[in-house]
């Protein structure tokens, strides 16, 4: 897209737009579940340091309450994504 004859060919151009945005709507998810899996790890290990049970119970149960449901494509459910949507 930053090339300077981009959109010289502007149908062209604006098919290659919604591709990419379309790649980037299904590759996000995925980029969020990374993120969300690091913390995890990251909240698991200061739990695990946790001297007090109570305490590393209570942050275990405080990481998976706070997760936000799975969605993909933003609402619009397919026979591919149908289960991890409902």
């Amino acid at each position: 897209m930053a090339a300077p004859d981009f959109w010289s060919n502007r149908e062209r151009a604006q098919a290659d737009v919604e591709e990419v945005s379309r790649l980037r709507s299904l590759i996000n998810p995925f980029q969020e579940l990374e993120r969300e899996i690091e913390d995890f790890s990251a909240l698991h290990e200061l739990a695990a340091e946790e001297s007090d049970p109570t305490a590393r119970a209570h942050g275990s149960n405080e990481t998976v309450s706070n997760r936000r449901p799975w969605t993909f494509n933003k609402g619009k459910k397919s026979a591919s994504n149908r289960s991890l949507c409902s």
